[in-house]
């Protein structure tokens, strides 16, 4: 067809007997024919390149399997929208109200930022107008910003005596961290918070969870959904879940937590340490969440205190003992006293002993533990169902008689 339009095209006579759309026609066929044959040309030239007896040349076979195997895989499950590199960081000025609920922020060295709980705080106030309680103060040394100056060792420990007693008594001081490591190493999204020279730092995607009350594994914890997430980091979202709802104006969400590893026992042990400190309503909305997310019996629910001692048993030389943070005046039930010092134990000197890695909250040595008991102390006069004698408290700080219950030795 392209010939015969060719050669009835006379180009003698082609400006005598012009037609618009014939020369348009010719034009293209022209360059399409011409096209055709330039690419038949080239593929020729490969074809006697790459010929060989049976037809295909090897090396270029394996060429085309590298080039196969340098694609990158992708999986469905990985949580791009969360990784770190994808962060995008907003800036708040603190208002005059935030000042004043937190004084000590304009004391605070150029440099020096706070981070934790009360910048979760913040974040939330500002963002969503909820107030969410803090226990202690967190500060970390923020070395790249400017204007920051190096902090010497004696104000660094100056800081960390007056505004982190607990975690400098255990070796925990202020520690040094850049900007954008510290986002990028959070826990939670909701953690990607920091308070720096009077302005509030927030995530993209933790603005967005606490607008949304949601706490949410970061990337930087759990890359994929179909992992499982750590004990301990699971352990901490029941209690920030437990914690959230007695304050917060909507249902906190825990989300994207698709599976979760094997709950070990001392984190379980340092879990329920902080939200019996809480007092009762945190510690037993902490077992409450667990009996539904299948972690412990259902005959652990509301007894907070029953569990404490069971997951006790299975360590060794394990203490509960109140925050040094806890009002002892809240809600009408007191702590009349700190436990003796001798008998606080620092975590930081803590060996373990290897059997508690392999028991996990729904082990059935504990489950059993509740009905099973042997050498019962008279004094305590324990019986098959500890929940009939001993009272567990439903609101208000727990007394020192409770810490004395689920620390007692001679039960054991």
């Amino acid at each position: 067809m392209i010939e015969q339009i060719r050669q009835n095209y006379n180009q003698e006579t082609q400006y005598e007997n012009l037609d618009p759309e014939l020369e348009l026609l010719d034009m293209v066929a022209y360059s399409l024919e011409k096209n055709i044959a330039e690419r038949l040309d080239d593929r020729t030239e490969n074809d006697l390149d790459i010929q060989t007896e049976d037809g295909w040349n090897d090396e270029s076979e394996d060429d085309l399997d590298d080039q196969i195997e340098e694609e990158p895989d992708f999986n469905e499950t990985e949580r791009i929208e969360f990784r770190e590199d994808h962060l995008k960081i907003n800036r708040y000025p603190l208002n005059n109200e935030i000042n004043e609920r937190f004084p000590f922020l304009k004391e605070l060295p150029e440099g020096v930022a706070v981070m934790g709980g009360v910048a979760r705080s913040i974040a939330r106030q500002v963002l969503s107008g909820d107030i969410e309680p803090i226990r202690d103060i967190d500060l970390v040394n923020i070395t790249d910003r400017q204007g920051a100056v190096p902090i010497d060792i004696e104000k660094r420990t100056e800081l960390s005596k007056k505004y982190m007693p607990e975690d400098f008594a255990y070796g925990h001081g202020i520690q040094d961290d850049t900007f954008d490591h510290y986002f990028k190493t959070r826990d939670f999204t909701i953690n990607q918070s920091l308070i720096l020279s009077n302005q509030l730092y927030v995530s993209e995607l933790a603005q967005n969870d606490f607008i949304e009350n949601v706490i949410r594994p970061t990337y930087y914890e759990l890359p994929f959904i179909d992992e499982s997430l750590s004990s301990r980091l699971f352990l901490k979202a029941m209690m920030m879940k437990t914690a959230l709802a007695e304050v917060t104006s909507s249902v906190p969400l825990v989300e994207d937590i698709g599976q979760v590893g094997e709950i070990k026992t001392f984190d379980l042990a340092l879990m329920l340490n902080k939200t019996i400190s809480r007092g009762a309503s945190i510690a037993r909305g902490f077992t409450a969440n667990l009996v539904d997310w299948g972690i412990v019996d259902e005959e652990y629910f509301d007894h907070p205190l029953t569990l404490a001692i069971d997951v006790r048993k299975e360590l060794s030389n394990f203490v509960y003992y109140p925050s040094s943070y806890e009002d002892e005046k809240e809600n009408g039930r007191e702590i009349k006293k700190s436990l003796p010092k001798n008998k606080l134990k620092s975590i930081n000197n803590y060996l373990p002993p290897d059997s508690m890695f392999s028991y996990h909250a729904s082990d059935p040595k504990i489950k059993q533990a509740i009905s099973e008991y042997e050498d019962i102390d008279q004094n305590i006069n324990i019986e098959d169902d500890r929940r009939n004698i001993y009272d567990e408290p439903e609101y208000g700080q727990y007394s020192e008689y409770d810490y004395e219950y689920i620390n007692n030795d001679e039960e054991e």
